[in-house]
């Protein structure tokens, strides 16, 4: 795999699951939430999706393992690694590594840790990158809001799942619910979601009078990197995110002829997940020894429009 292609297809997937596409068997659960009633109607996967993020957003932790898969601009990578997330009197504190496998003897390592001071980024043996929260606070807080909040999206590390299920809500209608078992075993609910027509005209600006002209708006003129379609399981018992697809449908002509299956770019799955046990506060901790650390703050704030 070309240096080039790897730098963009790394960072691609771990934006794709840390910010929910704002253009991230096991052990028991933990949790004693019964199973929400399957819902019946078109609504009804919207309002799953919903009671997930509240699910998500009232745990006190977060631990699992992380495998990504990803199949884009003709490679096949895999991505193994672990995820963690708690909240304390500092915030939400995230931490996500990340290892993929280039070849039989090469690697690629991905380390992101949000202290509740500092975001911290660091890839391979490139110095580490960093941003101060706290500035960003200040600022957000001095200016009412973020004046471009989409643009979060560029930074991975902010938000962690909570964060992911948000994005997909706001992104993609979710229409289509069902009962299954993931890999044939853990009881789990299939959602699957089509983007919302006002988010693709703004990917699509040349498509913005297709919905009120009553035609569907072209899908063939996205970018190869984003989908046609998310689809996402929760576990039944608490509702838990297990695995995200992000998945492309082949060409109108293919579709007519039947001649393509519809294919999985970027799927993102959650295993081994312990929730509400306390995690040692040093996995929150990042030195960056005697590496000099590259401080991005500014250019975050300038992305959100609150340039100092």
């Amino acid at each position: 795999m070309k240096t080039t292609t790897r730098r963009v297809l790394i960072p691609l997937m771990i934006g794709l699951w840390a910010a929910g596409l704002e253009v991230t068997t096991g052990a028991a659960s933990g949790q004693n939430t019964p199973p929400v009633p399957l819902p019946t109607s078109s609504v009804g996967a919207q309002a799953v999706l919903q009671q997930a993020i509240i699910a998500v957003e009232s745990l006190s932790s977060v631990s699992a393992q992380v495998r990504h898969r990803v199949d884009l601009l003709g490679n096949q990578l895999v991505g193994l690694g672990s995820y963690c997330e708690q909240r304390s009197a500092k915030g939400l504190e995230l931490r996500l590594e990340l290892v993929f496998q280039l070849g039989e003897d090469k690697k690629s390592t991905l380390t992101q840790v949000c202290s509740g001071q500092y975001l911290w980024i660091c890839r391979d043996k490139d110095p580490p990158r960093r941003i101060d929260l706290a500035r960003v606070a200040k600022a957000v807080g001095e200016r009412g809001g973020f004046a471009r909040s989409g643009k979060i999206g560029n930074w991975p590390g902010l938000g962690g799942l909570p964060k992911l299920l948000r994005g997909l809500n706001a992104n993609f209608d979710f229409t289509l619910i069902e009962e299954t078992r993931l890999d044939g075993q853990l009881p789990a609910y299939r959602l699957e979601g089509d983007w919302r027509q006002e988010k693709l005209s703004k990917t699509l600006p040349d498509q913005q009078r297709a919905p009120r002209a009553g035609t569907p708006v072209d899908l063939d003129k996205l970018p190869q990197y984003l989908p046609h379609y998310v689809v996402i399981y929760l576990e039944k018992q608490g509702l838990f995110l297990r695995r995200i697809e992000y998945s492309r449908r082949p060409p109108a002509k293919m579709r007519e002829q039947g001649t393509q299956k519809d294919r999985t770019i970027v799927s993102m799955d959650l295993f081994d997940v312990v929730l509400n046990a306390p995690i040692n506060p040093a996995r929150f901790h990042f030195d960056p020894g005697d590496a000099k650390p590259i401080d991005q703050t500014n250019a975050f704030l300038e992305e959100l429009g609150l340039k100092e």
